[in-house]
This record gives structure tokens, sequence and C-alpha cells, in this order.
């Protein structure tokens, strides 16, 4: 994980308000959405922010960030399968990284 998405991930854990926005778009979630609400909040991300690690998992620090479940369960940590070829994504970013590499 980047610096750049470790510090919205602390954002995310702070912020009541940005919980709320991601909450509200946890079924519809891009990465131009986590961008640019990243943005409101002073930090920079780009797409390769979202690239998983070389074997496609979480490290056990970013695990261990993300186990407090809700929001930053489904964007971090639960396991997606991808509809159109069947990889297997972590969190939303991870399946959203995967969506705009591979199928765009």
């Amino acid at each position: 994980m980047t610096d750049n998405l470790k510090k919205f991930q602390e954002e995310v854990k702070t912020n009541e308000e940005l919980q709320k926005k991601l909450e509200a778009m946890k079924d519809d979630i891009t990465i131009d959405k986590l961008i640019a609400a990243a943005g409101e909040y002073g930090i920079t991300l780009e797409l390769d922010d979202f690239a998983p690690s070389e074997d496609g998992e979480l490290s056990p620090e970013d695990l261990e960030a993300v186990t407090g479940g809700g929001i930053l369960n489904i964007l971090f940590s639960r396991k997606i399968t991808c509809h159109r070829c069947g990889a297997v994504c972590s969190g939303a970013t991870g399946y959203a990284y995967h969506l705009a590499t591979t199928h765009l």
C-alpha cells in the first residue's frame, strides 16, 4: 500500500463525513470517485496507488489496518471476484484497479 493510500485510509478512519460519503457510493465505487474524494481532503491519489502487491494480496499490516470492518473492509480487504474474467481482487479498490487496467 502506498503512502498516499495509507494517508487516505487514515483519513477515512477518523473522518465521519468522509465515511458517510464513501458509504453512500459503496455500490458504485470507482477509482475516479476515490481519487476525487481523497482530493477533497488534500490527499493526492493516482491509479498506481491502487495497484495490488505483486502477489495480489494485502500485507499483514494492511490487513490489520482494515480489520475494523465497515467501509474500510469494503474498500481494501473484502475479496471481490471479477464478473468478466474471474480474477479475485482485494476490496473495491483492487477491483476498480483491475477493471481499469484489464478491461478498459
